[in-house]
């Protein structure tokens, strides 16, 4: 649990890791997607905003950490509220990923991190749910996302 995300991956031990879904408002109808850098792992797909914990915080701490750092960049943080919904196993990760995904609402304005995201968007639940029904779609999304989406939806589907 408390490994570093660098040692974890040379020891090829699972980490921790965060999801943020940022929502444009309560209706919860658009989600905040970025488009990382070229340079990054998984670049130019299109994802949330994401990142490993470090050994130092808490799930919750790291979520506001990302956030500042790739939506926020050299800005205040906003007050936002997070609310965590789900843990899961992001399989899709080598090694893979104990994740916690938490909700967020905030309009913005953003100020994203040139080092880390390429476009930052509002797209609809219905626009997403749509492309990663479609494989030819469903390619432009990081597989972190993909993970972290189904098990969002099985979540909001239970209530």
């Amino acid at each position: 649990g408390k490994t570093s995300r660098l040692a974890s991956l040379l020891l090829r031990k699972p980490y921790r890791a965060v999801n943020i879904f940022v929502f444009k408002n309560k209706t919860q109808k658009e989600i905040l997607l970025q488009k990382r850098q070229w340079w990054l792992r998984f670049p130019l797909k299109w994802g949330d905003c994401t990142g490993a914990v470090p050994s130092n915080l808490s799930y919750e701490e790291a979520a506001f950490k990302e956030m500042q750092e790739e939506l926020f960049y050299q800005h205040s943080l906003p007050k936002i509220k997070l609310k965590k919904i789900a843990e899961f196993k992001d399989a899709s990760a080598k090694p893979f990923t104990w994740n916690q995904i938490f909700l967020a609402c905030c309009e913005g304005p953003f100020f994203p991190s040139p080092f880390e995201v390429k476009k930052l968007l509002f797209v609809s639940i219905e626009k997403i749910q749509s492309d990663l029904q479609n494989p030819k779609t469903a390619k432009r999304y990081t597989p972190a996302f993909k993970e972290a989406w189904n098990v969002f939806k099985k979540v909001v589907t239970k209530k």
